[in-house]
């Protein structure tokens, strides 16, 4: 089915981000609408320093590239990306919206001010809202009854009665809407996806270079790598998987963190003091090194509680067909985790479980293989083209 109208469709983003700017240009290649993304900052582009990681951060992919772009000028007095209400102020979105009148306006949470800049323009312009968040339902129903009351008041009955149509990005974010009373004929099925093509490129490039990977890292040829992704910071706990490793004990494994952060200190004294060997810290590896470890790593473990909402280390991971382990508690588990398929998960916080998981996983060749395939088979059905027909369809409702 095709419309007979190109319909022009606006994004508005925080700042330019790694997983999305291939999005964007997949998006705009494929010409079934006129599509341009506003950006309310720049320092992803010119370079900031990110908190998690600790460290400054200037990625070394392209993330203006192959689409429309447009950056408004921020007027806050504490500008920043956490999506803090005042961090980002950008009332240019107002006279862009009313000036231009696009058939869609795709925002991104309600974190900040400018989105209902952007809200009220669209109400006075008669054009529809679609909106993409990853709050995930299992983390809201652990918040208090006092906070999940106000936001029933807030979300149920005020800000989701303004939307047209919800772009979910999995099972558990599905029923947080559903929770919050959105109707189904509201819910576009919008996968969280990485640049598949990009990594599953790299994975076939690199998988004949494990043993070289390993000796340019310093890690035995012989051992099992278990892989953590991501900051080193409290949510992420990056502390649960080197206890499990303590525990496991085994001269064959081999842990390392791929990442950087706060507790980067915390988790070399715990190695120094408890004499914890075949541990390493990679400190902060952008995109186009970032490969080499996903291919010569065994098991990606991702332990992280209440506000990972999604995890797109895991689609990274399965990529480079590796078996997953994570915490029943991140985002994604229910839709990429297959338990006893592809890996597996377990209850936050519980190392003697995560502990039983991984040698379930790592003292059988057999279940690395068929594990690592089935995420390679299970990751391509949460792809850029995946989402793009999720927004055609809906278009063409």
């Amino acid at each position: 089915m095709s419309s007979p109208l190109i319909k022009k469709i606006y994004c508005l983003q925080s700042h330019p981000i790694q997983y999305f700017s291939p999005l964007f240009q997949a998006i705009a290649a494929k010409g079934f609408c006129n599509f341009k993304v506003f950006y309310c900052s720049d320092s992803s582009v010119k370079g900031y320093f990110d908190r998690g990681f600790g460290s400054n951060i200037k990625w070394d992919i392209p993330l203006l590239e192959g689409y429309p772009s447009q950056f408004l000028k921020n007027y806050s007095p504490k500008p920043g990306t956490n999506l803090k209400l005042f961090n980002l102020i950008n009332p240019g979105i107002i006279k862009v919206i009313l000036k231009d009148k696009p058939d869609i306006v795709w925002l991104h949470g309600w974190s900040y001010l400018t989105i209902w800049f952007a809200i009220m323009a669209c109400k006075i312009s008669g054009t529809k809202i679609w909106m993409k968040s990853e709050s995930p339902l299992n983390q809201e129903l652990v918040k208090s009854k006092q906070n999940r009351f106000l936001k029933k008041i807030f979300l149920q009955h005020f800000l989701f009665k303004l939307i047209d149509k919800f772009l979910y990005i999995g099972t558990e974010n599905k029923e947080f809407y559903q929770h919050y009373k959105v109707p189904d004929h509201k819910l576009i099925f919008s996968p969280y996806a990485i640049d598949n093509d990009r990594f599953s490129k790299a994975f076939h490039k690199l998988k004949s270079e494990k043993n070289k990977i390993k000796e340019q890292l310093n890690i035995p040829l012989n051992s099992i790598v278990l892989l953590f992704s991501g900051k080193l910071i409290s949510k992420k706990r990056p502390l649960d998987l080197l206890d499990a490793f303590k525990q496991l004990n085994d001269p064959n494994l081999f842990l390392i963190f791929l990442g950087d952060g706060e507790l980067k200190t915390t988790i070399e004294e715990e190695v120094k003091i408890n004499n914890i060997e075949n541990v390493k810290i990679s400190g902060f590896v952008n995109q186009k090194e970032i490969s080499n470890y996903y291919t010569m790593a065994n098991i990606l473990i991702l332990p992280s509680t209440m506000g990972e909402t999604w995890g797109l280390v895991v689609n990274e991971a399965m990529n480079f067909d590796l078996p997953v382990i994570v915490s029943d508690m991140v985002g994604c588990a229910k839709d990429l985790v297959k338990d006893d398929v592809n890996g597996y998960t377990y209850p936050v916080g519980d190392t003697k479980i995560l502990v039983s998981k991984l040698k379930c996983l790592y003292l059988s060749a057999q279940k690395l293989e068929s594990f690592g395939l089935a995420s390679g088979r299970i990751v391509k059905q949460y792809s850029y083209e995946m989402v793009i027909q999720g927004i055609e369809y809906s278009l063409n409702e």
